[in-house]
């Protein structure tokens, strides 16, 4: 329990998950958010970093009063809990839950993109919620591969511990390069020249003064540069790829903000204004509000 309102957690949606379909959970999520408080759903945690963390990164960055602010990250711990549910039918195999739980027209889309225009590059963000974009594509048969840290070997608190199962999961069915191996740009550029196109979340914390520099949200931010390499390396396009929130209950929407580039070419600033369209549009869809300061 915390200021936020009640803590779920698994032992109590591990049962809720095996007596409701989807419609069912999120309906009872929608419920709970009416109930004034909200909830603290189990989110992700990065050293130093709290909800108070996030609550101050949306009023510098997004000029919001702090009550608006609050209310984004009690929407967000919603979400988070929703995400869990999630990860629990992935791990159970329940893909036919997929339409209900992300755009398959938009998945669609993205599949003929990536038939249409050969392997390349997908770089994402942290938004809600980009595990689900490798689960749909393999179902239509992409050659797609996931780059990501092993929740297994990251110090994994209680959402990452639950999306584990669901994680390795989606490893036995599509190449999975965990970036915490090694050899990340090595591994890559033999996937892509395999024929597979590689998604990458690149707005990660940690990188302040180093790799690419972007403008977000009127702040300077900084990026890995590793798909700027792999790129290069493998001679292949990079597109934009985003998810977002449109409601607490209704399936993620993609976004495509930057179509794909010419071969070997990232244009990283363009990928930072597709993001931040997102971020203002729905920011509860962004887990960057708990680590914006360490990419400063």
């Amino acid at each position: 329990m915390n200021k936020y309102g009640l803590r779920f957690n698994a032992e109590f949606l591990t049962p809720l998950i095996s007596l409701l379909r989807p419609e069912a959970a999120y309906a009872a999520i929608r419920h709970t958010g009416r109930l004034g408080k909200g909830l603290n759903g189990p989110s992700f945690r990065f050293p130093d970093s709290t909800s108070d963390d996030a609550v101050e990164a949306l009023v510098d960055l997004l000029n919001l009063q702090r009550r608006d602010a609050e209310e984004v990250i009690r929407r967000f711990h919603l979400i988070e809990t929703r995400v869990l549910l999630e990860h629990l039918w992935l791990a159970r195999r329940k893909l036919d839950y997929l339409p209900e739980i992300i755009s398959m027209e938009d998945i669609s889309f993205l599949d003929s993109m990536l038939r249409d225009r050969g392997p390349m590059l997908l770089l994402t963000a942290h938004s809600a919620y980009y595990f689900l974009i490798p689960w749909a594509l393999q179902t239509l048969g992409s050659k797609i591969a996931f780059m990501m840290s092993d929740p297994r070997a990251a110090g994994a608190d209680d959402h990452m511990l639950t999306g584990i199962d669901s994680f390795l999961e989606l490893s036995r069915r599509i190449p999975v390069i965990f970036t915490n191996e090694g050899n990340t740009v090595r591994k890559s550029v033999e996937l892509l020249k395999q024929g597979y196109s590689l998604l990458m979340v690149i707005d990660l914390p940690g990188h302040r003064g180093k790799g690419e520099r972007i403008t977000l949200l009127g702040k300077e931010f900084w990026l890995p540069s590793g798909c700027r390499w792999i790129a290069e390396e493998a001679q292949v396009p990079a597109a934009s790829v985003f998810s977002r929130v449109q409601g607490i209950a209704d399936p993620y929407r993609l976004s495509f903000p930057a179509l794909p580039t010419e071969a070997g070419a990232i244009d990283l600033q363009k990928w930072a204004a597709g993001l931040e369209e997102v971020i203002r549009s729905s920011p509860e869809s962004w887990l960057g509000w708990f680590y914006a300061k360490g990419m400063m």
